[in-house]
């Protein structure tokens, strides 16, 4: 296998480091020489949203059969945890791409689940970089 003989360093931003930790879990044949986290979370479980972004979580996740909420949420989301405003260009991409996601992905942020079992026993490189303002990753790794 190719990968074997690669250094590979994975790299999660928001849900993707959960998807990060999930691969390296169920593949553990493949080596993994670090990891890098973009405001993700390890451990969902237990945790409150700031309420500020409840009511656009709610219209994504319970779109209620209408396409219209599901991108005033994700725009309400993309305006509302940025420090400082996004380029029109970085605005358009990011609401483009989360339009085209699945609709599975997109509750996949509010399903409950902790991978800190399989976090603490990890012995690579770990990098997890978290915004002072962010408003939805708190400070706090578990």
């Amino acid at each position: 296998m190719i990968f074997k003989e690669k250094k590979i360093v994975l790299v999660g931003w928001s849900t993707g480091t959960p998807v990060s930790l999930n691969f390296m879990k169920n593949y553990p044949d493949i080596k993994i020489v670090g990891l890098v986290s973009v405001a993700g979370f390890v451990n969902n479980t237990g945790r409150e949203l700031n309420d500020k972004v409840v009511p656009y979580f709610l219209n994504i996740v319970n779109p209620q059969d209408n396409f219209g909420e599901v991108i005033s949420g994700l725009d309400g989301i993309y305006r509302s945890t940025s420090f400082k405003p996004l380029s029109d260009e970085l605005y358009a991409f990011f609401l483009g791409n989360s339009v085209m996601a699945p609709y599975e992905y997109s509750i996949s942020a509010v399903v409950p689940y902790s991978l800190m079992e399989f976090y603490i026993t990890l012995n690579i490189p770990t990098l997890h970089i978290i915004g002072e303002h962010d408003i939805i990753t708190d400070m706090n790794i578990n």
